[in-house]
C-alpha cells in the first residue's frame, strides 16, 4: 500500500518552513508503531531481568544435572570360594526440606502411619527437626523392597518423600568372622569431607576398615547435558579372598563356645596355621560378636551387654589376649637348652615332688606330682616343672641365662608376628632387665625357674603360640601368618596374591629336633602323655604341648579368685599337609581339658565337617 505524502519544503533563503496538511489516518499509523516499540521494550526487560534468573538456572540445569551411581562393595570369600561377605539392597526413607504448612504435616505424617505401621512419626520433633536442619530428613532406614513398593503407592508420596538406594552390607557367619572381617558403619563427617556422601558405607573394623580403597570400588554418574542423558557406569570394588576354610573356622568357633560354656572360661580362642607356607585356615576368638547388627546401628543396651560381658566378645582374642603360656613355653626352653649344650638325651633328674633344701627357694612340680627319673622327653611328655627349672640354672651359672630370652624373640615372644590383622598386641619375654626396669627389682634363681615354665612375667598371645608350634614343625623356618590368599577383580583376574613370607630361619640340628618332637608325640599319643586320654585313638598323627598358667580374676562380688589359663599348641597332619595349632580357654581350667577342643575337631576334620559341626 502506498500513500501519496506532501513534503515540506524549507527556503533557505528567508529560513521560513511551510505546513503541510496530515490526513488523520497517519496519526494512527504512527501510534501502532509507537505502541510496538513499548511493547517490544517491556518484554525484553522481563526476560532480561525477570525470567532471566529462572530460564538460567532451567538452562544450567538442563546441561549440568548428575547424579551419582553407588559402586558395589567387594565381598569377602574363604579359601573355597565360598561367599563369606556380601552387599544387599537397603533402602532409607527421606523428607524434603522446606517450610510446609500445617496441613502438608499431617499429610505426610498420614502416610508413615498409615504405611509403615511399626513406625511412629512425633509431628512436633520433626517439624522442629525440619527448621533445624541443613539437609532432607532421614525418616526411615533399612526398609525393604516391599515397603518401599508400599511406600510409594501413596497419593502425594513424591510430594513430600523420595527413596535412598543404599547397598547394605550382609556378613554370612555374623560372629564366627567378627574378628577377622569386621564390619561398615555409617560416614561421619571427615569421611564426608573426603569424597564420600552421607549415604555411603566404610569400612570401620579389621579387613574392611584396612582394605577399605580396594573394597569400596568408583561411583558412577548420570547426567544431563542440554537435555541429553548421559551415563557412566559405576566400578565395583575388588574381591578378597581369604586363606581361611569356612568350614574349620565354624567348626572351631563351635567348639570353642561349647569347652567355652563347660568349664566357665572368661571366652577362648583358636588358631591353625598351615606349616608349608604360615597361611592361616582358622583363626577364632570366642566369643564373638553380631557384626550385622554394627551396619545397622548397634543399639545403646546392645553394646552396654557386649561390653560388660565377662567373655569380652568385643576383643580379639587371638591377636590381643597376652596372657602366661605355662608351660607350652617349654618347648622354648627345650629348644634352649639342648641347642647350647647345656642338655643332650641323656641328661636325666630325678623329680621328688619338689626342689632339695640346698636350693634355698620354693619350687615343685605342678600339683607337687611325683614324677620320678626323667629325661629331656620324659619331662616334656610330663611336662616336669623341676626337670627345666634345674638345668636352666645350670645355663644360668655358666652365664648363658640369656640366650633363653634370646631364643624365646627368634621364635617370635616379645613381638608381633606381623600377620596382616590389625590390632597385634606384642606380649612380653620376662627378663632381668625387664624385672628392673618394670618392678625395680633384682632377678634371683626362682625368677628363672619361673620364667623357663612360662609364668613370671612372660605374656604370650594364641597367634604367637601357633608360630612356635609350626617353627618346631618346620625344623626353624619361621613364616610370616597370612590371611590374604588374593585379591580379584569382578573378572576374576588377579590383582594382588601375597607370597609366602619367610621371617627367619632358626638353626635346629637334627637331634634338638628329633627329641622335641617326640616328646610331643607322646604328650598325646603314649600311654603316659599328659593328655594322652583325649588324643591318642585319632587320626593325624597329633602332637601337642599343654600349658597351665596360674592366674586370678576379681569376682562379681569384689573378691579375688585364683584360677588357671587353660593351653594346647602342637601339629597335625590332614591329606598329607602339616598344620600347626594353638588353642587356649582364658580362665578356663588347666591344659588337660583343653585337648578336648583338638579331639572334637580332629573328629570333625576327618569326618568331613557333618552337621553336628556347622
Amino acid at each position: 500500500m502506498s500513500k501519496k505524502v506532501e513534503i515540506q519544503r524549507i527556503d533557505l533563503s528567508n529560513i521560513t518552513i511551510k505546513s503541510t496538511k496530515r490526513k488523520f489516518s497517519d496519526y494512527i499509523l504512527l501510534g501502532i508503531v509507537i505502541i510496538t516499540v513499548i511493547v517490544l521494550s517491556l518484554r525484553g526487560l522481563d526476560l532480561q531481568l525477570i525470567s532471566g534468573t529462572e530460564l538460567y538456572d532451567t538452562s544450567t540445569s538442563l546441561s549440568t544435572r548428575k547424579d551419582w551411581i553407588s559402586a558395589q562393595r567387594g565381598f569377602f570369600f574363604d579359601r573355597n570360594s565360598n561367599i563369606l561377605a556380601k552387599n544387599n539392597n537397603s533402602y532409607a526413607l527421606y523428607l524434603v526440606k522446606k517450610e510446609y504448612a500445617t496441613q502438608d504435616i499431617q499429610s505426610f505424617n498420614y502416610i508413615v502411619q498409615h504405611y509403615l505401621n511399626d513406625l511412629k512419626v512425633d509431628t512436633d520433633k520433626l517439624q522442629s527437626a525440619l527448621l533445624e536442619s541443613k539437609y532432607d530428613l532421614k525418616i526411615a532406614e533399612n526398609l525393604t523392597f516391599e515397603q518401599i513398593q508400599n511406600l510409594k503407592t501413596a497419593k502425594d508420596f513424591d510430594k513430600y518423600f523420595y527413596i535412598i538406594d543404599l547397598p547394605q552390607r550382609n556378613y554370612i557367619y555374623p560372629k564366627e568372622f567378627s574378628h577377622i572381617i569386621g564390619y561398615t558403619g555409617k560416614t561421619e563427617q571427615a569421611d564426608v569431607e573426603n569424597g564420600y556422601s552421607l549415604f555411603d558405607q566404610i569400612g570401620k573394623y579389621k579387613l574392611e576398615y584396612q582394605f577399605e580403597e580396594k573394597l569400596k570400588g568408583v561411583k558412577g554418574a548420570s547426567f544431563s547435558i542440554d537435555g541429553v542423558e548421559n551415563f557412566i557406569p559405576s566400578e565395583p570394588g575388588l574381591n578378597i579372598t581369604l586363606t581361611i576354610d569356612k568350614d574349620w573356622q565354624v567348626a572351631l568357633y563351635k567348639i570353642l563356645e561349647k569347652y567355652s560354656t563347660i568349664h566357665n572360661a572368661a571366652g577362648s580362642a583358636g588358631v591353625i596355621l598351615d606349616n608349608s607356607n604360615g597361611d592361616v585356615v582358622a583363626m577364632v576368638s570366642y566369643p564373638g560378636f553380631d557384626s550385622n547388627l554394627y551396619i545397622r546401628g548397634i543399639s545403646e543396651s546392645q553394646y552396654q551387654d557386649y561390653s560388660n560381658d565377662r567373655k569380652l566378645p568385643l576383643i580379639d582374642k587371638v591377636l590381643t589376649l597376652q596372657i602366661a603360656p605355662g608351660s607350652t613355653f617349654k618347648l622354648i626352653t627345650a629348644y634352649t637348652l639342648l641347642e647350647s649344650g647345656t642338655i643332650d638325651e641323656y641328661t636325666t633328674y630325678f623329680s621328688n615332688r619338689c626342689l632339695p633344701s640346698e636350693y634355698n627357694f620354693d619350687f615343685c612340680e605342678y600339683q607337687q606330682y611325683f614324677y620320678g627319673q626323667m629325661d629331656i622327653v620324659r619331662a616334656l611328655y610330663k611336662s616336669s616343672n623341676l626337670f627345666f627349672c634345674v638345668n636352666s640354672l645350670e645355663l644360668e651359672r655358666q652365664g648363658n641365662l640369656n640366650k633363653l630370652f634370646e631364643t624365646a624373640n627368634l621364635f617370635g615372644l616379645g613381638q608381633k608376628t606381623g600377620i596382616n590383622l590389625a590390632g597385634e598386641l606384642p606380649g612380653n619375654v620376662d627378663t632381668p632387665e625387664y624385672k628392673r626396669e618394670a618392678f625395680n627389682l633384682g632377678w634371683y634363681s626362682g625368677d628363672t625357674c619361673n620364667s623357663v615354665i612360662g609364668q613370671g612375667s612372660n605374656t604370650v598371645t594364641p597367634i604367637q603360640m601357633a608360630v612356635v608350634a609350626s617353627t618346631i614343625a618346620n625344623k626353624g623356618t619361621v613364616y610370616k601368618p597370612n590371611l590374604i590368599h588374593q585379591v580379584t577383580d569382578i573378572y576374576g583376574n588377579v590383582v594382588e596374591a601375597p607370597s609366602a613370607q619367610i621371617l627367619r630361619q632358626i638353626p635346629m640340628s637334627d637331634k634338638t629336633y628329633n627329641l622335641i618332637n617326640e616328646g610331643m608325640w607322646n604328650v598325646a599319643n603314649y600311654y603316659d602323655g599328659t593328655v594322652y586320654y583325649f588324643l591318642h585313638d585319632l587320626p593325624g598323627n597329633i602332637r601337642a604341648k599343654t600349658g597351665t598358667a596360674e592366674a586370678s580374676e576379681i569376682s562379681s562380688s569384689g573378691e579375688l579368685l585364683k584360677t588357671t589359663h587353660g593351653w594346647i599348641v602342637g601339629t597335625f597332619e590332614y591329606e598329607g599337609n602339616s598344620y600347626s595349632f594353638s588353642y587356649v580357654l582364658n580362665l578356663g581350667g588347666g591344659g588337660f581339658f583343653v585337648a578336648e577342643i583338638m579331639k572334637d575337631f580332629t573328629n570333625c576334620l576327618y569326618a568331613g565337617f557333618p552337621a553336628e559341626c556347622k
